[in-house]
């Protein structure tokens, strides 16, 4: 099986879709040889998946967050906390390692600081990128690896995939098919030290109950699901 794209529910060919959205043809062509089912809709990437539609609307999920920290303040916030964020103090700049469907990169970016986003895997990329075109929200995107680009920032966010381990909890449609196209990423480890060598702060996001990925961290903030591992340089 190959990509399918789809307008108004008809098949259209690769070179149509291409003529719609051009700026991801460098996704469109890796990806060409995968099973995706792709629904464009005015100029809007849908991947449906087990029918289930996988998109990323930044203007949306950034006013669910301003309407939820108009009652509530920022710097209570766990993630808030582990990148350092304080009232009266200068906004530390933020590069999410690890882009994946901008829950974290949004909710970073509505506490009103200077993010950048980078993301290795082509189908995440493709819609991060379908999803900037789509909105005015200004947003450093760069598609690859952050150990081959490098991006200067005060604070490194990074939240490696992991295996599900849970058969309690079934993970969200949108990451059940992360999880399933992309798999665990097995280079974490040397992804995290490699992060910790070029960065005067590194927030490693993983379950509250999962064991440290590397060292013993400075510190950890914890919510009710998740833990903030926080490593400073030294």
């Amino acid at each position: 099986m190959s990509m399918r794209f789809l307008l108004d529910n008809k098949e259209i060919s690769l070179g149509d879709a291409l003529r719609i959205l051009p700026n991801l043809a460098i996704y469109f062509e890796v990806l060409k040889d995968k099973a995706l089912e792709c629904h464009i809709d005015d100029k809007k990437l849908i991947v449906v998946n087990d029918k289930s539609k996988i998109f990323i609307d930044i203007d949306r999920d950034l006013e669910y967050h301003k309407k939820f920290f108009y009652k509530h303040s920022i710097y209570k916030e766990p993630l808030a906390k582990a990148i350092g964020l304080k009232k009266g103090q200068l906004k530390p700049k933020v590069v999410d390692t690890t882009g994946g469907f901008l829950s974290d990169s949004l909710l970073l970016l509505s506490f009103g600081l200077d993010v950048s986003v980078c993301e290795r895997n082509p189908l995440s990329a493709m819609l991060i990128q379908n999803a900037i075109d789509n909105t005015h929200v200004e947003l450093d995107f760069s598609y690859g690896c952050i150990t081959d680009l490098k991006l200067d920032a005060d604070v490194a966010y990074y939240d490696p995939m992991y295996s599900h381990k849970n058969e309690k909890t079934s993970p969200k449609k949108h990451m059940k098919l992360f999880r399933d196209f992309i798999g665990v990423d097995e280079d974490s480890v040397s992804t995290a030290k490699f992060l910790i060598d070029n960065y005067k702060r590194v927030v490693i996001k993983r379950s509250v109950k999962a064991p440290f990925l590397i060292d013993l961290p400075s510190h950890s903030i914890s919510g009710k699901s998740t833990r903030y591992d926080v490593y400073m340089a030294n």
